[in-house]
């Protein structure tokens, strides 16, 4: 991340190019035009305040962009957790009550986050199932009353590891998130 954050400070250096130029016009002709001189200095300080902007703008950016992906990798962590819980303890029905509830609650997790740090539609992205999406073999194997739930658990934790690979490289070209 830092690394990022410096290359995106560099890439910001053309406004203080522009300053040090302005700069020095406005020192070499302060003398025989001091009008030019004030513009010039004015100008230097109006460059210096658009870089510093821009470059806090991109390292806030790349900040949150990886700041967003830990959580939503550490809460896809934990969803394949609930996943292996929810699958194995399919047939106890009180068990597997519990397990889909806590894995409501980190779709739901899930979904407010990317709506508040990503956008809308990542969300409805993660959020939607799929007609195409296909059903692991093993689940031909155990009868589980949820597996369709399940499976459509399983294949939004999935979606979310593209979300999460995609805000990184939103963060790594200054692409700025909603």
């Amino acid at each position: 991340m830092v690394a990022e954050i410096a290359r995106a400070i560099a890439g910001q250096a053309w406004s203080l190019v522009t300053a040090a130029l302005a700069a020095l016009v406005a020192a070499s002709t302060k003398e025989k035009e001091p009008w030019l001189g004030k513009l010039g200095f004015a100008a230097a300080a109006a460059f210096v305040v658009l870089f510093v902007a821009l470059a806090f703008l991109d390292s806030r950016t790349i900040y949150r962009s990886h700041t967003a992906a830990k959580t939503l990798a550490d809460l896809r962590r934990e969803g394949w957790k609930r996943y292996t819980e929810w699958w194995t303890d399919c047939g106890d029905i009180v068990k597997a009550q519990e397990a889909m509830d806590k894995a409501e609650a980190i779709r739901l997790k899930i979904i407010k986050i990317l709506k508040a740090k990503v956008s809308e539609a990542e969300a409805d992205y993660f959020d939607t199932p799929k007609a195409a999406e296909a059903f692991p073999y093993w689940t031909t194997l155990k009868y589980c009353p949820q597996n369709i739930l399940i499976n459509q658990f399983a294949h939004r934790l999935e979606r979310l590891g593209e979300i999460i690979r995609r805000i990184k490289q939103r963060g790594g070209s200054q692409k700025t998130l909603a």
